[in-house]
């Protein structure tokens, strides 16, 4: 995840590691609670407003923090989240969005949540209509999803929306769309299973494909990769 001053990732320790500007390799960093018992199992982190994290641990639990270092130790709060273990979180334009685990038409439920940046801004509803198997957060704040690893779908005040169709049922039984990122000319991007992870990127003459392993990041409609 990243903002135009930070990058944060989860190294193989499950620790998250810090790239700040002007530095040329990440800082170590060990997140603890407020009582100092330190969380070590982390599987992801997204960059928030005014530098905040939200975290997801292994076991599926949601941890907030505001970002700020104190040599290298960070505060994080687990958040209360819907009762199910999280499975994804996607922040952009003030507006948290997460996969938590469970099962409804579609893939996984989906819950949303103003967020300034600040613990007391979050309170996720759920939102109905689909589930979701993937999910990023457009220049907006609204979700796109991947819904049954085949169909691409994104959010309005009307409801959900259906993008250009991606998968037919006879290649669905052969792919699966297993990423979804939205650049900021509001384009996806979306990776999949069977094809070496080809990265495809929905223009107006279809969905061209990249040559990649995965997504990495973006910045002003660009996706870098590997």
């Amino acid at each position: 995840a990243n903002t135009a001053e930070k990058a944060w990732m989860i190294d193989r320790d499950l620790r998250p590691r810090v790239l700040e500007k002007g530095r040329s390799r990440f800082s170590k960093t060990i997140a603890r609670l407020p009582n100092g018992t330190e969380v070590r199992d982390f599987r992801s982190v997204s960059v928030g407003p005014r530098d905040s994290l939200l975290l997801v641990g292994k076991s599926g639990k949601l941890y907030f923090s505001d970002g700020k270092r104190n040599g290298d130790k960070l505060t994080i709060t687990e958040v209360r989240a819907p009762n199910s273990p999280v499975l994804k979180v996607a922040i952009r334009k003030s507006v948290a969005w997460l996969l938590v685990s469970g099962s409804v038409p579609g893939g996984a439920p989906i819950y949303r949540s103003a967020f300034d940046g600040t613990l007391k801004s979050l309170s996720f509803k759920p939102v109905t209509g689909t589930g979701a198997t993937a999910i990023d957060v457009d220049p907006s704040g609204n979700a796109w999803i991947v819904v049954n690893h085949k169909n691409i779908k994104k959010y309005s005040k009307s409801g959900w929306q259906n993008v250009a169709p991606f998968l037919d049922s006879v290649s669905a039984q052969k792919y699966k769309i297993v990423h979804i990122t939205v650049d900021d000319h509001y384009r996806p991007w979306v990776s999949m299973t069977g094809t070496k992870y080809n990265l495809f990127a929905l223009t107006p003459n279809g969905w061209p494909s990249i040559r990649v392993v995965c997504l990495i990041s973006r910045r002003a409609g660009n996706i870098s990769g590997v």
